[in-house]
């Protein structure tokens, strides 16, 4: 077998892989781990899926985005399609804009029909998409790194600042913005959070460790930590963690990138990419948004040894982005 055929055997192998799913044995997560890095070091050839959006978080503007990711020059009229800031959302209070300064995370939610975003500013707000409206908002302390929703409707946030995560009250019902029912709990660095619902855990990540916490919803909502895995090399410094569609598997970075296996609750190697700051993959294909200055980029990029953009906005100041799905992993 010459060794062009068996570069080709590799990529098409690692792209069934992708495309296909996966299950949670230790062998099949590092399998998939293994397809993963394949796509990083080999040629970028992303397909885009038909009709897909890409949502973006993005500062210069204090604005949420959602682009069609068929067009790569986000400067052309249509190419973004939908927007989103707190100045022009008549459910946030002018007092309250400062909140949003810097978005650092949008994820889909309620069958991606809406997006819970966050900003260092220390704002959370659950934004219907149809409306472009907040039907809730409320603040904690700064750099806001994630959120994620929990069965019942209540929020869980990761602050770094403070070390912590931040459990929100408000299926009981929040009195106002700047009074909402919130518990903290201690995370190092706290800059990830993910809601498992086969396994009822809430995952979060932060400098040093993925931790498990148990969520009890009566007779008070609260949060009780069973269990932790350390971080370390690639993994250590963790920042996004998000589902891997239709798998039972999370992606994480950090110093690098890796495969996080909630079953076994190990962490497999991918690739020693530094800067990532969010990772999302639509069938088979991976979008990431990697720092170019600073903390930033005007580009949302794809898996590749040159990880070429997918789309970019002039003087854009992107943070994190997500493929406009629904989150199988987490919800109903």
């Amino acid at each position: 077998m010459t060794g062009k055929m068996l570069k080709f055997l590799v990529a098409a192998i690692a792209v069934a892989a992708i495309a296909s799913g996966c299950s949670s044995t230790s062998e099949q997560a590092q399998d998939f781990a293994s397809a993963i890095a394949k796509k990083f070091e080999g040629k970028s050839s992303a397909r885009i899926p038909p009709n897909s959006k890409i949502v973006c978080a993005e500062q210069k503007s204090s604005s949420i985005l959602i682009c069609d990711a068929s067009v790569s020059d986000w400067n052309k009229k249509g190419a973004i399609v939908w927007r989103w800031s707190p100045s022009s959302d008549t459910s946030i209070a002018p007092e309250h804009y400062k909140w949003f300064k810097c978005l650092s995370d949008v994820k889909p939610v309620k069958n991606a029909t809406a997006i819970l975003a966050t900003a260092s500013g220390g704002g959370v707000a659950l934004i219907d998409i149809e409306k472009n409206k907040a039907v809730f908002y409320s603040h904690d302390s700064g750099n806001m790194h994630s959120a994620c929703l929990l069965p019942d409707g209540n929020i869980v946030t990761a602050s770094s600042d403070g070390d912590h995560i931040c459990l929100f009250d408000i299926k009981n019902g929040c009195p106002s913005p700047e009074n909402a029912k919130k518990t903290n709990y201690y995370l190092k660095f706290a800059h990830a959070v993910v809601w498992d619902k086969k396994r009822e855990i809430l995952w979060a990540m932060g400098l040093e460790e993925i931790a498990a916490f148990k969520y009890v919803q009566t007779p008070k909502p609260s949060l009780e930590k069973v269990d932790s895995i350390p971080l370390s090399g690639a993994a250590h410094n963790g920042h996004d963690l998000c589902a891997v569609q239709n798998c039972d598997l999370l992606f994480m970075t950090g110093k690098g990138l890796n495969i996080f296996d909630p079953a076994e609750r190990k962490i497999h190697f991918v690739a020693d990419i530094e800067k990532i700051k969010s990772i999302s993959i639509n069938e088979g294909t991976i979008i990431v948004m990697r720092a170019d200055e600073s903390w930033w980029s005007p580009s949302i990029r794809t898996a590749g040894s040159e990880m070429p953009p997918i789309g970019t906005l002039d003087g854009a100041r992107f943070y994190k982005a997500r493929w406009l799905l629904p989150d199988s992993f987490s919800e109903n």
